[in-house]
């Protein structure tokens, strides 16, 4: 028989930890007093929503929506917003990714940790092409430079041809001497670019 996580006492709901001690469950107004209390009130300062979320449960307190509404409200406080760290990069505009004919440029990820697959693979790398939008993806346990080196040989080289370009961020996977020189033999130029919004860069 499953033991219940919650317990009654004195007309007070509480739900036990994993850590072990009781939390008091709290309802919406208390939930709002007790998030503005620890965010901004005497004893916060105005710390991110994973930060304050885990004084909550150090302080002693549970709802059930509490993750989320923690991250909305650091997101909405007018203060962080205000005086938050300013990125002093200078200003660059965005360009267009442009390709002119299909499997000629395409883009490279990796996406992950996943819930686990069979065979305990929990990475899933990713290749996009950008005049079709053509996507080729695989799952892997770990993504090395040689996974990365097989997936494009079988998966793109032997599938569709040699491409002209493979844009891809700089992950030490993408980057590494062993796929950079794979490219190199086979005349594929290799661009790495910070992620971009998708919907900027005209390609959503």
């Amino acid at each position: 028989m499953r033991m219940s996580r919650f317990i009654m006492f004195e007309n007070v709901l509480y739900r036990k930890s994993i850590a072990g001690p009781y939390l008091r469950c709290l309802e919406d107004p208390e939930a709002r007093e007790v998030l503005k209390d620890l965010h901004e009130g005497g004893c916060g300062n105005h710390t991110s929503g994973r930060a304050v979320f885990s004084r909550i449960l150090r302080t002693g307190y549970y709802w059930p929506t509490m993750r989320k509404d923690v991250v909305t409200y650091s997101q909405k406080c007018d203060a962080c917003q205000r005086h938050s760290n300013i990125l002093h990069q200078p200003a660059e505009p965005l360009y267009k990714i442009i390709s002119p004919w299909p499997f000629m440029k395409w883009g490279m990820d990796i996406v992950g940790k996943l819930p686990k697959a069979p065979g305990g693979k929990v990475f899933m790398l990713a290749m996009t092409d950008y005049f079709s939008k053509w996507i080729e993806a695989e799952a892997f346990v770990q993504v090395r430079e040689k996974e990365v080196i097989s997936f494009i040989k079988r998966n793109i080289l032997t599938r569709f041809g040699i491409p002209s370009e493979i844009i891809c961020d700089n992950g030490s996977q993408f980057i590494g001497k062993r796929t950079t020189d794979f490219c190199a033999s086979w005349g594929i130029k290799k661009i790495t670019s910070t992620p971009i919004h998708p919907q900027a860069n005209g390609q959503a």
